[in-house]
């Protein structure tokens, strides 16, 4: 499902301060979601 993946990687590109070491000790999967939870929160506190 392309269409449920490139909102995650969008939000990771909108979200640069992720650290490196963070993806490469969660994994890439990982780290996506936490990125689309930031994004979410984001979005429901402006």
């Amino acid at each position: 499902m392309p269409s449920k993946k490139t909102p995650a990687i969008k939000a990771k590109k909108e979200l640069p301060e992720i650290p490196k070491e963070l993806v490469e000790r969660l994994g890439f999967e990982k780290t996506l979601n936490l990125a689309q939870q930031s994004q979410i929160s984001l979005l429901l506190k402006s």
